[in-house]
């Protein structure tokens, strides 16, 4: 089996942890709305238990740091070992966006002008700067830009009711309406249905959340930017895909180029999720490789594969070069 039918089996790995996170993510939620318990399902707070961010903010606004929390710390050294592999392979909002991203179509000179590291990446640096000085001071803010606080806030307060609305709308006017083909009667289809999402996925009676149709927009256009650039958020504003990014810096799975194997077809870099720029072997930033494998699975002759490089093994690596100026004001801001 050679080296690229083996990243490719690993490739369909990662889509399918993609979706298993997300669908688990997604069934936490229904999991809360039930009311047997009367409590919200104690999974609901997983994701949250292993994220960095939440926990460097609670830890910085309470100047206390809950045991729970620290939970976050083995995803902090999941990306030491394999870069932002959490960002690539488990957090569900990056999931959302990289099936969005799919859907977008440039022509080919856009594609390759478009896919490369630009100085806009390190936006989300100065973000997090700004929030992590926020929460010092007592702040919350963070959970405005977490992904995991977006992606439930938008999901629980905007689409699920959206969703309830629109099907029980749509089962009560076909009921009334009762089209049928013969003895054959459309409610006959759409009533099991109707009946098992009502009972196993809306449960609650029809909500409405103050606020929601701005949950909703902010939640739309971070999918929709998808169509400008593969998976925006995550490159250019993620604040935990930041913070990520600071630890993912020399990773020990690394990508390595060979430079003599390379036919400079440019494949690598149009199917990088991150713009990490793996077609310049000098230039390639571990802080914006997400793990994908694109690159590695693309490319037809082999010249760019995943090598564990011991922690003393030296590596050039493209530098982050933050503008103090940038974070300092990113820090007065907050």
């Amino acid at each position: 089996m050679t080296y690229q039918s083996r990243i490719k089996a690993v490739r369909w790995v990662r889509r399918a942890s993609q979706g298993g996170f997300l669908l688990f993510f997604l069934w936490t939620l229904v999991a809360a709305r039930h009311p047997e318990s009367g409590q919200p399902s104690a999974l609901l707070g997983g994701f949250f238990l292993f994220d960095p961010l939440v926990m460097a903010a609670t830890a910085l606004a309470a100047h206390a740091l809950p045991l729970a929390l620290l939970f976050a710390c083995a995803t902090l050294v999941l990306t030491l070992l394999f870069g932002r592999v959490f960002c690539g392979w488990i957090c569900p909002l990056g999931t959302i966006n990289t099936m969005m991203s799919a859907l977008r179509k440039p022509p080919a000179n856009v594609l390759v002008s478009t896919e490369q590291w630009t100085p806009w990446h390190r936006t989300k640096y100065y973000i997090l700067a700004a929030m992590l000085v926020m929460a010092l001071f007592g702040s919350h803010a963070i959970g405005y830009l977490d992904p995991f606080s977006i992606l439930y806030r938008s999901t629980a307060t905007a689409l699920l009711p959206g969703t309830q609305y629109a099907v029980e709308e749509g089962a009560t006017a076909i009921y009334h309406a009762d089209p049928h083909a013969g003895p054959v009667h459309v409610t006959s289809l759409t009533e099991p249905v109707y009946q098992f999402l009502r009972k196993h996925v809306f449960i609650e009676s029809r909500q409405s959340f103050e606020g929601s149709t701005l949950i909703v927009a902010i939640f739309a256009a971070i999918v929709l930017l998808n169509l400008v650039r593969k998976r925006f958020w995550c490159r250019y504003l993620c604040p935990l895909g930041a913070m990520l990014g600071l630890f993912a810096r020399r990773p020990l799975v690394r990508l390595v180029k060979n430079a003599e194997d390379c036919r400079q077809c440019g494949l690598c870099k149009t199917n990088c999720q991150g713009a990490a720029d793996p077609d310049k072997p000098e230039e390639w930033q571990p802080s914006e490789c997400m793990m994908c494998l694109n690159c590695a699975a693309r490319c037809n002759w082999g010249a760019g594969t995943f090598e564990l490089f011991p922690p003393w093994k030296k590596q050039e690596v493209a530098p982050l070069d933050l503008s103090r100026r940038m974070l300092l004001g990113s820090g007065v801001a907050g």
